[in-house]
């Protein structure tokens, strides 16, 4: 389709560095003895939460693929989910009742919009 996608499509994106980042730091951090980072950390989480969710609402995705492995290389806390952790944003949990689950395999879950 010369590089077009035929759907509209919304990538959950882990950007790298700054959720998995994120993620580990608070992972390895006594929060009871640092909680300015913890505070700092769990912040750029919930940025990256919101601008996830902005997009899937600007694009209006037909799609939604994630990450579905257990063991993730990069996140310390292996059992990370992506959906547990959008679904904590009310508007992502509203829009997400439009999908439903309609493929998965060991590397990815695929969400499709409801018709």
């Amino acid at each position: 389709l010369d590089g077009q996608c035929a759907i509209k499509c919304s990538k959950l994106s882990t950007d790298k560095s700054i959720l998995p980042g994120a993620l580990n730091k608070l992972h390895e951090t006594d929060c009871e003895k640092h909680a300015q980072t913890c505070f700092e950390m769990n912040a750029l989480l919930n940025l990256k939460r919101q601008a996830n969710t902005d997009d899937l609402l600007r694009s209006s995705a037909d799609l939604i693929i994630v990450d579905n492995r257990y063991y993730k290389s990069y996140i310390d806390d292996h059992s990370f989910d992506y959906i547990e952790f959008m679904l904590t944003d009310p508007r992502f949990a509203d829009e997400f009742e439009n999908f439903e689950l309609f493929k998965e395999t060991k590397r990815f879950k695929s969400w499709r919009r409801k018709p």
